[in-house]
């Protein structure tokens, strides 16, 4: 694979779906030192991954010889789907993870993973792609009671029966891609949110030491937060 820039930082990505306590995962990891984990773009990765999936395919599957004009891959041989891949991870990182000085991991949290958002038959690909494709990447899945994530936010507003069936659906995807991967962990924020010390694995899991009284900081402003705004 070409050397880009994306190149000179670790990756962690969290992967969830909306009001299941992500924001507050993503606050802790941040008080690793030398961690900038960013919020949500809207699912752009996902789009770059199916585009360069494309191009991998294409090149594979109709370049393998030479093409000419007369034909309807003409100039498939010519495709370089390595380059092509550099250039758009640089892009991304560059433009829009933008890491800070000093940063030695980046990455970012995105909730948009619920059909038809990320489809059933492209997830396990994505998360591979994410592992494969970004230099010491890590995936961190966060799930929560789905009776609580569906009395949360925005979701009481939606059909209950419908997005209850699609919650359940992600975390039976992120349970079984985190059991196989040696790569992924999963946070149950409920568990986590009674038993703060489970955070110690989590590090553990990073290979970052534990700041026991960092990560309670994190939690006590959580909790100060939501007293607040009760």
């Amino acid at each position: 694979m070409p050397d880009g820039k994306f190149n000179d930082f670790g990756y962690l990505f969290i992967v969830t779906y909306g009001r299941s306590g992500s924001t507050l995962l993503q606050n802790v990891l941040n008080s690793i030192p030398g961690y900038e984990i960013m919020g949500e773009n809207n699912g752009a990765l996902f789009g770059l991954y199916l585009s360069i999936d494309a191009v991998e395919r294409a090149r594979q599957t109709h370049g393998r010889k030479p093409r000419y004009a007369h034909e309807p891959w003409y100039g498939a041989d010519k495709f370089d789907p390595d380059g092509y891949r550099t250039g758009l991870l640089d892009q991304f990182v560059g433009k829009v993870l933008q890491p800070s000085p000093g940063t030695r991991v980046t990455g970012f949290k995105e909730i948009r993973y619920l059909t038809p958002q990320v489809p059933k038959a492209s997830f396990e690909g994505y998360m591979q792609f994410m592992l494969r494709a970004f230099p010491n990447a890590r995936i961190i899945f966060n799930i929560r009671d789905t009776k609580d994530v569906l009395n949360s936010g925005w979701w009481p507003e939606r059909d209950q029966e419908k997005i209850g069936k699609k919650l359940k659906a992600a975390d039976r995807q992120f349970r079984a891609f985190a059991k196989e991967s040696p790569h992924a962990y999963l946070v149950n924020y409920d568990r986590f949110l009674k038993n703060p010390g489970l955070y110690r694995e989590l590090f553990d899991f990073l290979q970052e030491p534990f700041d026991a009284a960092r990560v309670s900081k994190v939690l006590d402003t959580r909790l100060d937060h939501i007293q607040k705004r009760v």
